[in-house]
């Protein structure tokens, strides 16, 4: 990374008394947003990042059924 950027997170992180892998994350963050919604990414990286991201929501919504059901039948069993 040159030199000045560096400088440039570092007094940034410290004018906010955040991390500087605080501020170098949000950079990447806001960065990868920008080049996704510009249409700059290969169409294979986003339909396997849309793939990645529906099957986690799903798990997450299969265990939000399995504490459902744990916590009903835990309720039923005593």
């Amino acid at each position: 990374m040159p030199s000045n950027l560096n400088y440039l997170l570092k007094v940034w992180a410290a004018a906010e008394g955040r991390d500087l892998s605080s501020v170098a994350f949000q950079c990447l963050e806001t960065g990868l947003r920008e080049i996704k919604s510009k249409g700059s990414l290969p169409a294979v990286a986003i339909d396997r990042y849309d793939s990645v991201c529906k099957k986690r929501i799903a798990l997450a919504e299969i265990s939000n059924l399995v504490e459902k059901y744990e916590s009903e039948t835990k309720g039923v069993n005593k």
